[in-house]
């Protein structure tokens, strides 16, 4: 195109404005059968939305966009528009409770909200000015035209599995050299089942989209079958889903079908069970059947490794400018022994918190641009990277370290087990108990004693669960993630802390 600025955009909204000018009618957002937004639809909404909030905010104001997965379309031209106008957005969830929204507004410093019509979103906090999305689409009489874009291109929440979400600040200039795919997958179709709110899907989905020149489409709220419709269709070529939402299309019958003509798929946001891996790979026969392994403190520090059936546990090594390291006791631990998962990118700038942290020394920020993941894992001989479960959710039993996801891959190689998810609980005699939540596919006859056996010809006796409950589903976050917290409390209320024997009854 003649007159086109062939520089590198220096922001994200630089990257939407090349876009647009480039294949403005090409799809860029959708979810189900909504019209999609188009590039050019998404560059002109964004500076009318910019124009509007230029009169309610100042550079580098955080910005709340509590927005549904519904509404991907309207999240996407709204955090552009933050950018232009100078502010931060700030992706949450669209229904917070109000401890929630008070940490929100606690930790990232939000000076205005911008919801869509007839959202629950809790405005507990006093003070805090409020405009409907709807409002922000009109012409505006003045057009005022961009501000100047902030360094810091948005504020992400972390999960809060093992603890108080967090609010971490991610820079443009870091963005910018995330993922992006070849020139040639331009035009082509992502398949998502990720929520605004997440790092996966704001930074997985949009961005990969927005940088690439992607139709991102998805189905909201997720529905296996839906789901499955939109990636049978041919021009369908990468899939980005968690773990969770994977095995539910297996379990509707994914499974017996065949998506040849899709290229890439990436699994997000937790461990994958081996046999959902296997499943994955014969369904996209096709293509490269990837797991992803990241932060959000992390950013793009991200390791990715397709499937391989001989080390089914390990999530990557490091390539390129990503470095990972396995720090034990304050030292680097030796291949095969156990600790802190460390990750840093080379030449990229580091994320930071968006407001001083209230535990100093539990920063996950460390020198020269490490970053602390709180997870436990090891490096096998080849740097292949293992891991062991989150530090906080090792179960320690009578004295002896128990990782839950050793325990959970166990349990989902018996063929009836969908899911599962291992955790600890109080134990007047040995400090902890091992106890188990588990899906079983279909309405398959196998009870906790034989999954109990399962496991002990697999581990060791003392990584056997005392206790294994069997559930109709995991309870996960956004990010698709267990939440074992949940499951600690509802197991608690239930049978209540003090088991003499940890033993299943006769």
């Amino acid at each position: 195109m003649v007159g086109l600025d062939r520089r590198r955009p220096a922001h994200l909204p630089g990257v939407l404005a090349r876009q647009a000018a480039i294949r403005g009618a090409f799809p860029a957002v959708s979810v189900g059968l909504r019209a999609p937004l188009t590039f050019g639809e998404w560059w002109h909404g964004a500076r009318t939305v910019s124009e509007h909030l230029r009169e309610r905010v100042r550079p580098g104001d955080p910005v709340a966009l509590p927005f549904p997965a519904e509404l991907w379309p309207e999240f996407c031209v709204a955090y552009i528009g933050c950018q232009l106008a100078g502010a931060i957005p700030v992706p949450c969830k669209a229904r917070m409770s109000p401890g929630e929204w008070e940490a929100l507004v606690n930790g990232c410093g939000v000076t205005l909200v911008v919801r869509p019509e007839g959202s629950t979103t809790p405005l507990s906090a006093a003070g805090i000015p409020v405009r409907h999305f709807d409002d922000l689409l009109r012409p505006h009489p003045d057009q005022l035209g961009p501000a100047t874009v902030s360094a810091t291109a948005h504020v992400l929440l972390t999960s809060g599995t093992t603890g108080t979400p967090r609010a971490v600040a991610a820079s443009h200039a870091e963005l910018l050299t995330g993922s992006t795919l070849p020139p040639a997958w331009a035009g082509t179709t992502l398949v998502h089942s990720l929520g605004p709110a997440t790092a996966a899907g704001a930074e997985g989905a949009m961005l990969l989209a927005l940088k690439s020149g992607l139709h991102a489409t998805t189905v909201a709220p997720v529905r296996a079958d839906d789901l499955i419709g939109k990636i049978a269709d041919t021009s369908a070529r990468i899939v980005l889903l968690t773990p969770a939402v994977a095995m539910m299309c297996i379990q509707v019958g994914l499974s017996g079908r065949v998506a040849d003509h899709v290229k890439l798929v990436m699994l997000m946001g937790s461990a994958t069970p081996e046999w959902t891996m296997q499943e994955l790979v014969r369904y996209f026969c096709g293509g490269v059947v990837m797991s992803h392994y990241g932060a959000t403190e992390a950013g793009s520090a991200q390791l990715l490794m397709p499937y391989d059936p001989r080390r089914p546990t390990a999530v990557g090594r490091a390539m390129g400018d990503t470095e990972v390291r396995i720090v034990q006791d304050g030292s680097l631990a030796e291949p095969g022994r156990a600790g802190e998962v460390m990750l840093r990118r080379r030449s990229v700038p580091q994320r930071r918190y968006a407001s001083a942290p209230a535990e100093p020394e539990r920063s996950a920020f460390a020198e020269d641009g490490w970053v602390r993941t709180g997870d436990l894992g090891y490096l096998d001989p080849n740097g292949y990277l293992h891991l062991l479960g989150r530090q906080k959710d090792i179960v320690i039993r009578g004295g002896q370290n128990i990782a839950p996801v050793e325990v959970e891959a166990a349990l989902t190689a018996h063929p009836d087990v969908a899911s599962a998810a291992a955790f600890g609980v109080p134990h007047d005699l040995w400090g902890e108990m091992l106890v188990a939540a588990v899906v079983l596919r279909g309405s398959n006859p196998v009870g906790a004693a034989d999954l109990r056996r399962f496991v002990r010809s697999r581990l060791d006796a003392y990584k056997v669960p005392s206790r294994i409950v069997l559930l109709d589903s995991l309870p996960c976050n956004e990010s698709g993630k267990v939440r074992k917290d949940v499951l600690r409390v509802a197991y608690l209320r239930r049978d209540g802390p003090d088991d003499r024997t940890g033993e299943l009854p006769p």
